[in-house]
């Protein structure tokens, strides 16, 4: 809770909307943590269900079987699932489950000369047209802004037509 609140959140006002399960991933096998996630998602019926960084946790065959496990429960609930890993995309690591999910999103650092900065880009997006650029992602003033590089396809272009800024904002306090 203290890190939702140093991120500037009224944890008090999101509580009936949030619920924060803190464990560590290294009590479980894959199938025991995939027997609490399924209790938790029957249990408490989440619209959204966020897990963090599993992938460090099992080996690669271990986690690419817990993850496929977790998104095919959250299809037959209903719940919109998201799963973040370590591991780079970019290098097509973790692909594999592609093939199950409606979206791939990679975030990651550009790391050249003395300068680092945050990349974002849409591998997929099922039934939807999307722009696969990679494109510069900046967090200022408590938003997430999204620095379009190219002109091309989807949301991107329409948003570039309507706008005469080269940039996005997504707010990161949909609930203030």
């Amino acid at each position: 809770m203290s890190l939702v609140k140093s991120l500037g959140f009224n944890y008090e006002k999101l509580s009936d909307n949030l619920k924060i399960i803190s464990m560590s991933p290294r009590l479980f096998t894959e199938g025991a943590l995939y027997f609490y996630m399924e209790k938790l998602v029957k249990n408490l019926k989440p619209e959204r269900l966020i897990v963090d960084s599993l992938a460090r946790h099992y080996d690669e065959e271990e986690f690419l079987e817990l993850a496929r496990s977790l998104i095919l429960l959250c299809k037959k609930h209903g719940v919109t699932c998201l799963l973040t890993s370590l591991e780079d995309l970019m290098k097509g690591e973790e692909l594999t489950i592609s093939t199950a999910v409606d979206n791939t999103v990679s975030i990651w650092f550009n790391c050249s000369g003395n300068e680092v900065k945050r990349m974002i880009t849409v591998f997929k997006e099922r039934m939807s047209t999307h722009d696969p650029h990679k494109h510069t992602l900046h967090i200022e003033k408590r938003e997430v802004v999204i620095r379009w590089a190219y002109n091309w396809g989807g949301l991107g272009l329409k948003w570039w037509r309507r706008s005469s800024k080269p940039w996005r904002r997504f707010s990161a306090h949909p609930f203030q």
